[in-house]
């Protein structure tokens, strides 16, 4: 019982000083995964504030083969993952279907999942790891 290296008991727990830092790695990993989380979210919440087709009409993006009219009839708004932010899709101007077009922002897209893979891989990493070997006292 005495004999055990400081920072482990005799089932090869952590505990002490490892105890803490496991907790804080787990503490900052929640923190950047709801960082990135938070950060997407508002990304899309700005990008369709007011309903996704109005903000298509008003501000676009639009493509050059679009039939561009402040009627409503002609695009269809949502909110999109890849990149974040916004897609309109637009009836074609010769008549020939749709054209979509994303009105998201790739660094602020790749930043958010950044942070929220960085968050799962700190928060989760540490409970990946075995005890060191200790040699047998025997």
């Amino acid at each position: 019982m005495g004999t055990e290296p400081l920072g482990w008991d005799e089932t090869g727990n952590s505990r002490g000083r490892r105890g803490r830092a496991r907790s804080k790695q787990i503490v900052l990993g929640s923190f950047l995964l709801a960082t990135g989380l938070l950060l997407g979210a508002v990304q899309i919440g700005a990008s369709v504030y007011q309903g996704a087709t109005y903000k298509c009409i008003v501000d676009g993006p639009a493509s050059p083969d679009a039939e561009v009219s402040e009627r409503s009839d002609v695009v269809e708004g949502s909110a999109a993952l890849w990149p974040l932010g916004r897609a309109c899709k637009w009836a074609r101007a010769d008549g020939a279907g749709t054209v979509t077009t994303y009105s998201g922002n790739w660094p602020s897209t790749l930043t958010a999942l950044g942070l929220a893979l960085g968050g799962i891989t700190v928060a989760i990493l540490p409970a990946t790891r075995r005890p060191p070997h200790r040699p047998s006292t025997h």
